[in-house]
């Protein structure tokens, strides 16, 4: 496990180094974060257990979230989260890691509202007791960032996110909206 933390902090910190010199012009960085519902439908494979789709809530996403701007309309977002679930009991104790980076195309109008148009991946490490396991995603989004006072504003988007099979990890397509507040730093 320290080994997979390690490569996925990596990946994080060299997202935000190689923007963070184009922040440095000037330009605004942005930091927030969501929540949202999400549905995932996982993939149904001969000799994987077989898991129900589910609907997920979070009301705030364990998830940090920062855009650094390279030019005027376009951002590298390095994302980094973490969750520890302990149900307690004979089940398990889960470590969950997301580190992801994406690339955001920013189209301002009049109105100081802004759409966003969003494609990344990233890693997501998973650890059950003393086994570790990493699988890929990518992800596409819409959405829009409406202002509410500087330096606020308000995300709204619209996501698929395709985590691909990883034996013993099965496949799965995460369909989902969230709802999330950003704080504008120039």
């Amino acid at each position: 496990m320290p080994r997979r933390i390690i490569q996925v902090v990596t990946f994080a910190l060299l997202s935000v180094a190689f923007s963070t010199s184009a922040s440095a012009q000037g330009r605004p960085i942005v930091v927030g974060v969501d929540g949202g519902f999400f549905y995932s439908v996982f993939d149904d494979i001969e000799g994987f257990i077989k898991i129900n789709d589910s609907w997920t809530v979070e009301l705030l996403s364990p998830l940090l979230r920062v855009d650094l701007f390279v030019t005027d309309n376009i951002s590298i977002e390095p994302v980094l989260g973490l969750s520890i679930t302990d149900p307690g009991g004979p089940a398990d104790k889960e470590t969950d890691l997301l580190a992801a980076a994406d690339l955001l195309y920013w189209f301002k109008n009049e109105a100081d509202a802004m759409r966003i148009y969003l494609a990344g991946g990233g890693l997501f490490v998973l650890r059950i007791e003393d086994e570790t396991y990493t699988q890929f995603g990518a992800e596409g989004a819409i959405g829009a960032e409406l202002p509410i006072g500087r330096p606020l504003t308000v995300r709204l988007e619209a996501l698929v996110t395709r985590f691909f099979e990883s034996q013993p990890l099965l496949g799965r397509t995460v369909i989902g909206a969230t709802i999330g507040v950003s704080l504008w730093i120039h």
